[in-house]
């Protein structure tokens, strides 16, 4: 699954998904909470070809309330980095529940090779939902 702002993706693997589905049939629940208030869109209306006919995964898209071209993403769930690309566009977390998740600012912001973006937190370190991720 993915979730975009303008931009931020938010995904989850098939395998993750169908984790994620039996999780539903235990008693535990799984908090994943929006990372950044906004517009929810569906992946399917983004621009680009890739990420509309789901090639990456399946997700969606959330526009952000914000007024200015800065913005901070909060970690979606509890959980630990597993991936902070040099670019800082995007970052994998994985949850105690061992699902990943995604998240990806823009389509082409891989291109920006890593100008604009500021990372609060570096791969390997443990995640709160209160945890800026990067802005």
């Amino acid at each position: 699954m993915f979730v975009m702002l303008q931009g931020v993706f938010l995904w989850l693997s098939k395998l993750e998904r169908l984790k994620m589905f039996s999780l539903f049939k235990k008693k535990e629940k799984t908090n994943i909470v929006a990372p950044i208030s906004g517009k929810l869109i569906e992946l399917e209306k983004v621009k680009d070809p890739v990420f509309a006919k789901k090639m990456m995964s399946d997700g969606f898209v959330i526009v952000p309330n914000v007024q200015s071209s800065t913005f901070d993403v909060y970690a979606p769930t509890d959980g630990k980095v597993m991936s902070l690309p040099t670019t800082k566009h995007a970052i994998g977390l994985r949850n105690r529940e061992g699902q990943e998740i995604l998240i990806r600012i823009g389509i082409d912001t891989v291109d920006l090779k890593g100008k604009g973006f500021t990372s609060c937190i570096n791969q390997g370190d443990c995640s709160s939902r209160r945890k800026i991720d990067f802005s």
